[in-house]
């Protein structure tokens, strides 16, 4: 489906790039009110785990014009993401492992970039946890609130491909008193 209501430009390698259209994948699906009110009463977020897990929150921008000063990051085409790490790349919200980013701080902030380690796969999902210090990789991290969109990169003997984009975070903590930045995180690209 067609976006009628987008942006008009982007900025790719620090220019303004034009935007033609975007399409929205024939997936998607906005996530109801009712639903979100149900789960912010009740703490329980399980209903709102398995709508995300259903959506294909994704789309496709058609630039003006090509871009010939950028060189694409290739997609990764494996079978063996588990147990691999990951890079992820994004400006969205900063916190820590214990309490997560603190209410109300911004969801966009300066470029970072984290890794993490593959725990588990299936055809739509790739998924991995932040873990305590004592199990994590080297700048393990995750994405945040603001990252949805974001790559998730892994390296092969070529270099890093993309494998993923961030999607949506998972937890079975109380959805009233959740902040975020302590649960796994399941990133999106199989299935395209």
């Amino acid at each position: 489906m067609t976006c009628t209501k987008h942006p008009k430009e982007i900025n790719i390698n620090s220019r303004p790039r034009k935007i033609a259209s975007v399409f929205v994948h024939s997936g998607h699906k906005m996530l109801p009110e009712a639903l979100i009110k149900e789960a912010l009463a009740t703490g329980e977020g399980i209903k709102l785990q398995e709508f995300l897990a259903m959506s294909d929150d994704i789309a496709l921008i058609k630039l003006e014009e090509p871009i010939n000063d950028v060189e694409p990051i290739p997609l990764y085409r494996g079978n063996d993401e588990l147990g691999k790490t990951i890079q992820l790349i994004g400006k969205g919200s900063t916190g820590n492992g214990k309490e997560g980013p603190k209410p109300n701080s911004p969801h966009r902030t300066s470029l970072r970039r984290a890794f993490n380690v593959i725990s588990s796969v299936d055809m739509r999902w790739i998924s991995y946890t932040f873990d305590s210090p004592a199990s994590a990789v080297s700048l393990e991290g995750m994405a945040g609130n603001g990252d949805s969109g974001s790559p998730v990169l892994i390296e092969e003997e070529q270099g890093w491909q993309l494998a993923g984009l961030v999607a949506w975070v998972s937890s079975n903590r109380d959805l009233r008193t959740y902040h975020g930045g302590r649960c796994v995180l399941y990133t999106s690209f199989k299935s395209i």
